[in-house]
């Protein structure tokens, strides 16, 4: 809210490496990269909290969600792994509806429809 993206940046660093396990600290984390239009660490937030923490979908739904931000942001392809990464966390947590609305578009994206 203040505009002090720079000092958040450090700040979320710095909690990250006091705890690297804490999956909310890497969403809020991805979160802020994603307003700053920084997809490519946003998405390897998730990449790490799915590979600390496999079995608690919220990594793997900040990996899917973030590789199709950033595809459509005009970053790299990656929209099968986003597909697996999202899959992998409605199986997790097959209730949460942003993760069936974000599956549903990867789907659709490798299926060639808009």
């Amino acid at each position: 809210a203040q505009g002090r993206t720079a000092a958040a940046g450090a700040l979320f660093d710095a909690a990250l490496a006091a705890n690297p396990w804490e999956v909310f600290y890497r969403l809020e984390y991805a979160r802020h990269l994603h307003k700053a239009g920084d997809f490519e660490r946003a998405a390897a937030q998730g990449a790490a909290a799915s590979a600390l923490r496999p079995a608690e979908p919220d990594g793997w739904a900040m990996l899917g969600t973030y590789l199709l931000v950033w595809r459509q942001a005009g970053g790299p392809d990656r929209v099968r792994e986003a597909a697996d990464a999202l899959a992998r966390a409605q199986r997790l947590d097959p209730f949460s509806p942003a993760v069936r609305e974000n599956k549903a578009l990867a789907e659709r994206l490798l299926e060639g429809t808009p």
